[in-house]
């Protein structure tokens, strides 16, 4: 099994560094959601991603219910929130190719949303993870097998 505990290192800092700019931005819903992706991927590089399931679950459910309070007038202030329910969502799926599709759904969200509320490095760092995922998915499913064998 691959160690992922590097790219979990990046996904925090990138988690940090947009909760930092979206308070300095005073956007306090997307703040509170990109501080709480932060602080449950941090959790996981941390134990060895052995954060168990319902610990993950349970900061989702109060960050989401923060998140709604604190909510910016408009129905783009729900994006950051949706974004962070199908990242969970893809946590739990069992296929990588599902997992996938939801992250690249949940990015897509993220950008809109930081484009909207000129968040650049939230736009950077979830076009960043498209591709990663579009990448995945064309690297282990698209591409056609280069199995070459000898006679």
């Amino acid at each position: 099994m691959r160690d992922f505990t590097r790219g979990l290192w990046i996904g925090a800092a990138a988690g940090w560094a947009s909760a930092l700019y979206m308070t300095l931005l005073g956007i306090p819903a997307g703040a509170v959601i990109a501080f709480t992706v932060a602080v449950t991927i941090s959790l996981q590089a941390g134990f060895g991603h052995r954060l168990p399931a319902s610990s993950r679950y349970a900061i989702a459910v109060a960050a989401i219910a923060i998140a709604v309070w604190l909510k910016e007038p408009g129905l783009i202030a729900f994006l950051p929130v949706m974004a962070f329910a199908m990242t969970r969502l893809a946590e739990a799926r069992q296929h990588d190719l599902a997992l996938r599709c939801t992250m690249l759904l949940a990015s897509a969200l993220w950008v809109i949303y930081g484009a909207d509320a000129n968040a650049w490095p939230v736009v950077v760092g979830n076009i960043i993870s498209i591709c990663s995922n579009v990448w995945g998915i064309w690297r282990f499913y698209l591409r056609a097998p280069t199995c070459k064998t000898s006679t």
